[in-house]
């Protein structure tokens, strides 16, 4: 028995692929065998996890329930072969058969992606976010509860081996909290969720939720002239999912302008594929992002004035056609993003509509 504690102490957290593919070792891999060998054998306990650990964004080489993180978030250093050279997700290396678990109740929904993510099983977070698991072998739709087996990991789509793409929409960086729970099913031990006002906003209750500032329709002012044909995405807790703005088409070189006094905090190419784009912050605490420019006529740090032409139209990055896209945010930081409808505060009704 100590022979095969010290074998086992050894290899964790990267397991062998062998001992990982079966039953046995995706067994004890989530459960806490593997720390209670490692404390009779070194006679040192292991340590808990922090507050600052469930919240920090895990980096690649580090390992989550026993599993090596195989990528990041972020601009990826070697893109694999048809990968974008973003990668908006943290993967993880598991066996395919590695079942993964809800961490809140809710409606999961299994889909095909065409655009290689292969199966997806996807469910809403109790504060409006949208979870979603690439590459998946087995996926049950249904209402679950927190705890449940809803998906097995595997190799679908495209990819580089057997992993789990774990993603949220908005796209915002997955924590390790929200990872961990996925790949053991356990919540978090009563001692490890003190000081709760500090822990990632998913699971902050709504009293702890930060304010939205205070927005009102007076104030803001229409950011170009053109065509509606694209409002925002909602999911069903009325909070942006996948479009997160509004698109106004016309002509390339169609004067862009401030809805708002503002600063201009960033003016370049978004990583995000919104192309040559402006995000301007108000005096009132929101933030106004214009994508897809031709052209930018300001540069951060500058202060700009309501009405002022910042950009042109343009067709610069993910885009089908000459256009604007425009966002209006309560929140954004590095942390969290917070969209508002532009619809609800601004008056787009003397623009003509035409959804594509």
């Amino acid at each position: 028995m100590i022979v095969f504690g010290l074998a086992v102490a050894t290899l964790e957290p990267n397991i062998n692929g062998t001992i990982k593919r079966s039953a046995f070792g995706r067994f004890f891999a989530q459960t806490s065998f593997i720390s209670s060998v490692k404390e009779i054998v070194t006679g040192k306990s292991s340590p808990k996890k922090s507050i600052a650990d469930w919240q920090k964004i895990p980096n690649r080489g580090e390992s989550i329930a026993g599993y090596r993180v195989s990528s990041g978030y972020g601009k990826r250093p070697k893109p694999c072969p048809n990968c974008s050279d973003f990668h908006p997700a943290i993967d993880v290396a598991t066996p395919v058969g590695t079942p993964l678990y809800a961490v809140a109740n809710a409606q999961v929904k299994c889909w095909r992606d065409a655009n290689g993510g292969g199966l997806v099983g996807e469910y809403t977070l109790p504060e409006g976010k949208l979870l979603q698991l690439l590459h998946l072998s087995d996926c049950k739709s249904g209402k679950v509860k927190a705890g449940d087996a809803i998906a097995k990991t595997g190799n679908s789509g495209i990819g580089t081996g057997a992993h789990l793409d774990v993603r949220l929409k908005p796209r915002i960086k997955p924590p390790t909290e929200l990872i961990e729970r996925t790949l053991s099913g356990k919540v978090i031990p009563p001692e490890e969720k003190k000081e709760k006002k500090l822990r990632f906003p998913f699971f902050l209750s709504s009293s702890q939720k930060q304010q939205k500032p205070s927005v009102r329709s007076k104030g803001y002012i229409l950011p170009t002239q053109g065509t509606i044909t694209r409002g925002l995405d909602r999911t069903a807790q009325d909070i942006c999912s996948e479009h997160c703005g509004i698109d106004i088409a016309n002509a390339l070189g169609t004067p862009i302008i401030a809805v708002m006094d503002g600063e201009v905090v960033f003016a370049g190419e978004d990583i995000f594929g919104l192309g040559l784009a402006i995000k301007l912050k108000h005096a009132n605490g929101t933030y106004s992002l214009y994508g897809h420019n031709q052209a930018l006529l300001v540069r951060v740090g500058q202060t700009v004035k309501q009405g002022q032409t910042i950009a042109y139209m343009g067709n610069t990055g993910y885009s089908s056609g000459s256009h604007l896209h425009f966002e209006l945010r309560a929140q954004d930081d590095s942390q969290k993003t917070e969209w508002l409808d532009p619809e609800t505060v601004i008056d787009f009704s003397r623009l003509p509509r035409n959804p594509q």
